[in-house]
């Protein structure tokens, strides 16, 4: 090979790889003006007002409350369940093992 293709072929060669790097060089954007920051999340307080009986063992997933009664779905492998509970005592009235 001729020296002087060989001398140009590592000169185009080095000046891609420069450009690749230069393209991908991390970039640090430090702007004079920027706003202030982004408010965070609000925050809301809350008041109990009441609290009702549950089983303390189940793994609750889902809940829904309709016309006086609370529908949950358990679930810990090998213990899911659908249940249908009276809201005042926290007994299970139906229950089915899924």
């Amino acid at each position: 090979m001729d020296r002087r293709l060989l001398w140009l072929t590592l000169i185009i060669t080095g000046l891609g790889l420069a450009g690749l790097l230069y393209v991908n060089r991390p970039r640090h954007h430090t702007s004079q003006h920027q706003g202030p920051p982004p408010a965070g999340a609000p925050v809301w307080k809350v008041k109990v007002v009441k609290t009702y009986p549950h089983d303390t063992s189940a793994f609750t997933q889902g809940l829904l409350y309709h016309d006086g009664f609370l529908y949950e779905s358990t679930g810990r492998e090998g213990h899911s369940q659908l249940r249908k509970l009276d809201m005042e005592s926290g007994k299970v009235l139906h229950g089915g093992k899924m």
